[in-house]
């Protein structure tokens, strides 16, 4: 016996509903892997260009440490060991700058010195393998006043060592290894003030490991909290580039002063041995080279107690300040001026 019309007509209805259903969830399943293949997109790309960003940080906060070791190690060092043979000093008497008692040099300042200098030997000599880019991003990062001034031979660099480890923006930026007891680069998931946290990382893989079977609604949520955390580490790498154009403006300070405190204890150098190591004997280029020298030197210390970083991570601001209030051509020139006149 037939079906009867109404039968086949409900039949067809629903044979048609379910054809729809079908195709709507075959859609919404080919939307949740679009989705979810983009937000993998977003953040594989985002990690890539982050990833360049920690690279380029870390260089230059070696850099920067490398600079300030070869600088303590060399020019400081020969200063330093001139300007103790030097007899009957009077800079006040000798040139005519106003508040030139300023750039004397006091008996602390020379100790500090010589603690950096010596802090800076060991680094260069005694660090070796993977210690030394620890080593040197920490340098590079903080300050050399206070206990890397005092600390003493061989214990300094493992001490340099251990906070590269343990700090947790230097492990982040490659300066640390869970080897070496610290927290390693886990532990430096929170850096830059804390602008990437452990709950946004982590998204990465659940996105990598969702199905294509996912709701298209939860898909839309992966694609979201993707593009927050590219948005986070978006910021993160403004942050990084501040740190890495800080270090080069420190790097390219600390190469003139370098450079016109060579000269200038050179000078001075053919000064003791044409005198007698006596102050009073020099003539007018030479005394200005002294003094030159020793506000040069002042200068540069003014420059390795002033930390790129704070100990959260962030860019301390005093960097600024030191770059905008000390300028090596205008302290060369003062004294050559006093020679010319």
């Amino acid at each position: 016996m037939p079906l009867p019309i109404v039968f086949i007509a409900v039949a067809g209805v629903t044979g048609a509903v379910g054809i729809g259903k079908t195709a709507k969830a075959i859609m919404n399943r080919k939307k949740a892997k679009k989705l979810n293949e983009r937000a993998n997109y977003v953040i594989k790309q985002a990690n890539r260009k982050h990833k360049r960003f920690k690279r380029n940080c870390k260089k230059n906060l070696e850099e920067l440490g490398l600079k300030k070791a070869q600088i303590l190690s060399t020019n400081i060092e020969h200063f330093i060991i001139s300007f103790g043979k030097l007899k009957n000093i009077n800079f006040q008497d000798s040139i005519g700058i106003e508040e030139i008692s300023k750039l004397c040099i006091d008996q602390k300042e020379l100790n500090d010195l010589k603690g950096m200098s010596n802090f800076a030997t060991d680094i260069i000599t005694g660090v070796t393998g993977g210690a030394i880019g620890g080593a040197l991003t920490a340098y590079g990062a903080y300050s050399s006043a206070n206990w890397l001034a005092t600390a003493s031979t061989g214990t300094a660099i493992s001490k340099l060592s251990g906070i590269a480890a343990k700090n947790a923006t230097l492990a982040y930026f490659g300066g640390g290894a869970l080897s070496a007891g610290g927290l390693g680069v886990s532990g430096g998931i929170m850096i830059l003030g804390g602008l990437i946290a452990g709950p946004a990382l982590a998204i990465m893989g659940w996105i990598v490991e969702a199905k294509t079977s996912k709701a298209k609604d939860e898909a839309y949520i992966n694609m979201a909290k993707a593009e927050e955390f590219a948005t986070k580490l978006s910021v993160a790498n403004s942050l990084c580039g501040n740190i890495i154009y800080q270090c080069q403006l420190f790097v390219d300070l600390l190469n003139r002063l370098d450079t016109y405190l060579d000269e200038f204890v050179k000078i001075m150098d053919e000064a003791i041995i044409e005198h007698n190591a006596d102050y009073e004997n020099f003539n007018k280029q030479q005394k200005n080279a002294t003094a030159g020298a020793v506000s040069l030197a002042k200068a540069i210390k003014a420059v390795l107690d002033t930390p790129i970083l704070t100990k959260e991570g962030n860019l301390d601001m005093k960097t600024n300040h030191i770059l905008q209030t000390i300028n090596p051509e205008e302290i060369k020139n003062a004294f050559e001026m006093q020679t010319e006149n």
